[in-house]
């Protein structure tokens, strides 16, 4: 009884004396009260605003997007690979062609068998623009389309050449028959001009690596940039 008793009088002093020191600490004893609440607060604010990201995140994906036709970058006529001092690679159209604005668009092509290479060539490039009006997209992916629009980060999804007032561009085997024609993309209207595509081989990837590198501003002492559309390496094949 008497242990109990003294127990009972122990934890009574205890109490007390807690209490008096967090009367006189006043801005602890405060402290300790509120900052788990603050906490849990800051904890829940920040599960609002991911949650809040994650779903604005979602809303903006495209579950059933669009199809666009694929598009090379077309170099803009005064950049066209054509005959210079530094280039006189055989094949390059002559640099007469600028006065024009005829200029046709290369691709180099190298690998071990050059007849398949060029066969292949002959069959990449349509003859002529051939669109089926009922089935536009269907018409575009059969031929090699363009732009000399270039890459903008802020298009995500969609080619900015796609809404943009420069052509599109198909690129032809044969010297073009027709000039432009409109074709209209989900509901965009988009001028598609012809364009000449030049297909050269070459011997080796050093050669193209050699050729690209001259039409660099910096790599020819002209200072000229001689862009080609593409350079396609054909894989090995034993025909």
């Amino acid at each position: 009884m008497n242990s109990s008793r003294n127990f009972c009088t122990q934890v009574n002093g205890f109490l007390r004396k807690n209490l008096i020191e967090q009367k006189r600490d006043t801005c602890k004893t405060i402290w300790l009260f509120f900052f788990p609440m603050f906490l849990l607060l800051a904890m829940s604010l920040v599960q609002t605003f991911i949650s809040h990201e994650l779903n604005q995140g979602y809303s903006h994906i495209l579950l059933h997007p669009k199809k666009w036709p694929a598009l090379l970058y077309i170099p803009a006529m005064p950049d066209r690979a054509v005959e210079t001092k530094s280039s006189r690679f055989v094949g390059l159209a002559p640099e007469s062609c600028m006065n024009t604005g005829l200029c046709p668009v290369t691709l180099l092509l190298t690998g071990d068998n050059k007849s398949f290479g060029l066969s292949f060539a002959q069959k990449m490039f349509p003859s002529t623009i051939s669109l089926n009006s009922s089935q536009v997209l269907h018409s575009l992916a059969n031929m090699v389309l363009g732009s000399e629009k270039g890459y903008n980060h802020n298009f995500d999804f969609l080619d900015p050449a796609y809404f943009s007032n420069i052509p599109l561009y198909s690129i032809q085997l044969h010297q073009c028959s027709t000039n432009s024609t409109f074709v209209s993309l989900n509901g965009v209207q988009r001028e598609l001009r012809c364009v000449r595509g030049l297909y050269l081989w070459m011997n080796s990837s050093s050669e193209v690596n050699d050729e690209l590198f001259k039409g660099y501003h910096q790599g020819n002492l002209e200072g000229k940039i001689n862009e080609f559309v593409a350079e396609y390496p054909m894989p090995i094949f034993d025909l």
